[in-house]
């Protein structure tokens, strides 16, 4: 994965990264790295590969082990479903038991773009050895429960992880949008309780891209929430929902952080020579000052709302500490 560059959706390829290259790292689909390793090593193993893979182009990249040519042929595989088909959430439930075959839970989940290691049958036959699964389908044109929104794995009797469909396995909207989760976490008592802040922040999330989308204003409440203020926005996936930073990059961010602390928009700083120009009273963001040695002449906001990079620093001497914040982390 850290030798791919650029993916070229012409020629279907990936290209080469060197060590001047600059270009971003290639995103990870865990679904299309999972079919790749599965195909790999059934084709080692002398097993028979998954049945698309047997794809005359697939099984001629297989014995080229490129691996850069083969995951360019599963991203292409494992298209996410179209944002017509999640408009329809009513569906159904359906369990996977510990210990029974994998294959079922496998063919229901490849093709669909869902983005979880589980379509891989290594993946899923793992995981069905240490718990139960729980996937919701939500229905097809047909009216058939055949879409995964919702994945459940548990691990023993704990919820190891909850996931959706999502960029980086977040929820999609409008599945989060229901009750549907809710619901089902209900039914596994203090397990399912520990996930309730996860689904409301995400329900919350949704109602706020709703009102920005069609120009409502955000209330002060909104604007705290969204800039997490007070408390961090928890979802389900790996990493942070994309929409956070979707939505604050739209907006008017000096703005909106004047209404939620009193002080002027000149008090407020988003870049780091805004930062250290003096009388900032809250910078927005993280404040990186790893390369500074020496506090001598520095002047700090008098709070930051992300981390805070001092880590060089030779002497502190004058440096007036800024106050905290709920979210401010100093790292020396």
């Amino acid at each position: 994965m850290l030798k791919l560059s650029t993916y070229d959706k012409e020629k279907h390829v990936f290209t080469k990264r060197g060590k001047d290259t600059v270009a971003p790292f290639t995103d990870l689909n865990r679904e299309a790295l999972a079919y790749v390793i599965d195909a790999i090593v059934k084709n080692v193993e002398k097993e028979n590969i998954p049945v698309d893979a047997q794809d005359p182009e697939f099984k001629k990249l297989l014995q080229g082990s490129n691996f850069g040519k083969l995951y360019a042929w599963a991203i292409e595989k494992v298209t996410p479903a179209e944002e017509n088909e999640l408009l329809t959430t009513t569906g159904e439930w359906i369990k996977y038991d510990k210990g029974s075959d994998h294959v079922p839970l496998v063919e229901s989940l490849q093709g669909h773009g869902t983005g979880w290691c589980t379509a891989a049958e290594s993946t899923a036959k793992s995981q069905l050895e240490k718990g139960d699964f729980y996937v919701y389908y939500s229905h097809d044109k047909q009216g058939s429960p055949t879409i995964p929104r919702i994945a459940i794995r548990m691990q023993d009797q704990e919820i190891g992880e909850v996931r959706g469909v999502a960029h980086e396995q977040n929820l999609d909207p409008y599945i989060a949008d229901t009750n549907i989760l809710d619901e089902k976490l209900a039914e596994f008592g203090n397990e399912g309780n520990k996930y309730k802040k996860k689904s409301a922040d995400m329900k919350r999330l949704t109602n706020i891209e709703t009102k920005n989308k069609e120009g409502e204003e955000l209330s002060k409440d909104d604007l705290g929430f969204l800039y997490e203020f007070d408390e961090k926005i928890e979802g389900f996936g790996n990493k942070k929902d994309p929409r956070i930073k979707e939505i604050i990059e739209g907006r008017d961010i000096k703005k909106d952080i004047s209404f939620l602390t009193g002080f002027s928009e000149e008090e407020i700083s988003t870049t780091k020579e805004e930062a250290l120009k003096g009388g900032i009273k809250f910078h927005y963001g993280n404040l990186n000052l790893s390369r500074i040695t020496s506090a001598e002449g520095l002047t700090l906001p008098e709070s930051v709302g992300g981390d805070f990079y001092l880590s060089r620093i030779t002497s502190a001497e004058g440096l007036k500490l800024i106050q905290e914040h709920p979210h401010l982390n100093i790292i020396y």
